[in-house]
């Protein structure tokens, strides 16, 4: 448990990275004590969770994870599991993560991506280009939103930057 002042500076400190990768394991009832310090982190830099225990951690730091870049759920802290992960960041291996349950309100059953090796798209974020994800994730829920309470049948956004697709 940090003090509050380390707490500032560490945040300080990660501040100057374009990305923060932050990786999660260990008993999923510890994990509920580093949920305050998590929620304070995200905001102006993009935030990856790699989470290696059960779901049950990611409810415990929900507003965390919905100020998250992105969140990759792992299930487990075994080193094949973890490879396959930073496999996954780097775009060498692919990965197929649909939600079969919800999990708190921000992840819901079906959500999820598919990732292929080589995926250029999963390298681009949008602070790369001067965009702001959380502004992004807005956008998103209002669609969702549309669709869920059948005011279209459908929607797609699509979002570019200097001819890249964000």
């Amino acid at each position: 448990d940090l003090p509050e002042s380390d707490r500032r500076m560490l945040i300080q400190a990660l501040a100057t990275y374009r990305r923060v990768v932050i990786s999660i394991s260990g008993k999923d009832t510890d994990t509920g004590a580093y949920s305050d310090f998590l929620t304070q982190l995200g905001g102006s830099i993009p935030f990856v969770y790699t989470i290696f225990t059960s779901y049950r951690a990611m409810q415990m730091i929900e507003p965390a994870l919905s100020k998250a870049s992105a969140v990759v759920l792992g299930h487990s802290a075994q080193a094949d599991v973890q490879q396959v992960v930073a496999g996954v960041l780097f775009g060498r291996e692919s990965a197929q993560g649909k939600l079969s349950m919800s999990i708190g309100e921000v992840f819901r059953s079906g959500e999820g991506c598919m990732m292929t090796p080589g995926m250029t798209s999963g390298r681009v974020i949008p602070e790369d280009y001067e965009m702001n994800s959380n502004v992004l994730r807005d956008i998103d829920a209002v669609v969702t939103g549309g669709i869920d309470a059948g005011a279209y049948p459908g929607c797609q956004v699509v979002v570019m930057k200097d001819g890249q697709t964000i």
